[in-house]
């Protein structure tokens, strides 16, 4: 045994520090440090630890009911945007619709589609229509149309993985439109 300078001793499976002993495991990893032990500033990888007890800490299950915005421009390049399906937006995360808004960049009219399918059913069709018939319109003349409220929509619900399609069914006048999807994540 070699002796301490102040007077601990320790052999080849023990670490004096300050005034604490810390056992080591036979591979050198020490196993019973606490968390009165560790610096507020210490670099250690959350995968380290034990349990995470912090209040402000970020999980998966955390993201359940916030919510957030899924938006898509539809250009019409200078003229006025052609009827047929416009774009495909995979979505990555479980959620359920809320809202739309629809914007034009000037006064005309436009009506949109919206069709989802699962991955495995790829692609969505006219038969997949979540709208049930009244889908997101900006009518004659308008410049926006908004629906806080689309619960009447055939569904609302999107599995993680399921494809959105849009599909323009009729415009005039408008060149540019911006959609925008308000959900609540699930």
């Amino acid at each position: 045994m070699a002796k301490i300078s102040r007077g601990y001793s320790f052999g080849a499976t023990e670490l004096v520090t300050n005034t604490k002993l810390h056992a080591f495991v036979d591979d050198g990893t020490v196993t019973n440090i606490v968390n009165a032990d560790i610096k507020s500033d210490a670099a250690i990888v959350d995968t380290k630890l034990a349990q995470i007890t912090t209040a402000n800490k970020v999980s998966i299950t955390a993201l359940t009911g916030l919510t957030g915005t899924i938006s898509l421009i539809i250009d019409g390049g200078g003229a006025a945007i052609t009827t047929g399906i416009k774009a495909d937006l995979e979505i990555p995360f479980a959620c359920t619709l809320t809202q739309y808004t629809l914007l034009a960049d000037q006064s005309g009219a436009i009506k949109i589609d919206i069709w989802k399918d699962t991955y495995a059913n790829y692609p969505p069709t006219n038969d997949d229509s979540i709208c049930d018939g009244k889908e997101p319109e900006i009518a004659a003349s308008g410049t926006k149309a908004q629906d806080t409220d689309i619960s009447d929509w055939t569904t609302v619900a999107v599995t993680a993985g399921d494809t959105l399609r849009f599909n323009v069914d009729s415009c005039t006048s408008i060149t540019r439109a911006l959609l925008s999807l308000k959900y609540t994540r699930g």
